[in-house]
């Protein structure tokens, strides 16, 4: 999957992944709908053929996902959590995301934000950090991932202000620009904005450090599962402000797009939450919108 520069992780997807898929029926049904859609990408003449094979192989995926994530809540943190459910786990995430492209994000009509994403990646962290330790210690065929850098799947890790220390960070006029605008922003709302941004500037920092496309995108995938909870929610919401800082997270994925599942993705993400803010808003997407059209270097300082 994608160009992991680590030949652990290389190998984990070329053998071990799936070698775990006939080991446990909802990853291969992930696996298989998986490599549907990645065909229909390769060759778009038969996109329309495939899209119904790969619904057929995710609707059984996920149902067989469902029932063995259910079993969990009736036994003690951690049991029955094993490495092929984590991955099938990471799988499902990374599918729903890539298949945006192929519905339009929005079937048709007004733009729709990633909500289906936003949640299976926060699952993720959910279900792994449940046991990462118990898989690291006993070096699961999924190890080599969960210990790549940047690690954002240990139950300990928490979101960390990526901008410099005693400074207010650059993208924190995210969190106080407009204020008594349409939305009436409770502390606690507030608090989760700033954590929000916090991770944010981190990874606009791994940016600008040159980190490699592959670390680049596990913390762009990680930051559902990062941040509070309480972001999905506003999200869903549609609140501007939340819309905004996802706008902003998928332009820094932008120069680590290199890979089949997140092409085009930040173009059309960005794109389309631009297409549905209210008009007082659009002026902070200068930013983002120049970056997916290539008329912005992240490097140069975020300005409005």
């Amino acid at each position: 999957m994608g160009t992991a520069q680590l030949p652990s992780v290389r190998e984990m997807w070329e053998l071990s992944v799936p070698e775990m898929a006939f080991e446990y029926q909802p990853l291969l049904s992930t696996l298989l709908a998986v490599a549907a859609a990645h065909h229909a990408r390769l060759v778009p003449h038969e996109a329309e053929e495939l899209r119904r094979v790969q619904g057929g192989f995710i609707a059984q995926a996920i149902g067989g996902h469902r029932a063995e994530t259910a079993k969990l809540a009736l036994s003690s943190p951690g049991a029955g959590v094993t490495e092929t459910l984590c991955m099938n786990a990471i799988l499902i995430s990374l599918y729903t995301l890539a298949c945006r492209v192929d519905g339009g994000a929005g079937g048709g009509g007004e733009y729709e934000p990633p909500n289906l994403w936003l949640n299976m990646a926060r699952g993720v962290r959910t279900v792994v950090s449940m046991v990462y330790y118990r898989l690291v210690e006993e070096r699961a065929r999924i190890a080599p991932l969960l210990v790549a850098r940047p690690v954002v799947h240990r139950g300990d890790v928490e979101v960390q202000d990526g901008g410099p220390k005693g400074s207010s960070g650059e993208l924190r006029f995210l969190v106080y620009m407009l204020p008594g605008s349409e939305e009436k922003e409770e502390e606690e709302v507030m608090g989760v904005y700033v954590q929000c941004v916090g991770y944010l500037e981190g990874l606009l920092m791994a940016v600008r450090m040159g980190e490699s496309g592959y670390d680049i995108r596990k913390r762009f995938s990680s930051f559902p599962s990062m941040v509070p909870g309480g972001f999905l929610g506003l999200v869903s919401e549609l609140r501007p402000r939340a819309l905004v800082i996802l706008a902003y997270l998928f332009a820094l994925a932008k120069g680590a797009d290199g890979v089949w599942w997140l092409r085009g993705i930040p173009e059309m993400e960005v794109r389309g939450i631009e297409s549905i803010l209210p008009e007082v808003w659009r002026g902070v997407m200068r930013w983002p919108m120049g970056v997916v059209k290539g008329e912005v270097n992240v490097n140069d300082e975020v300005v409005l």
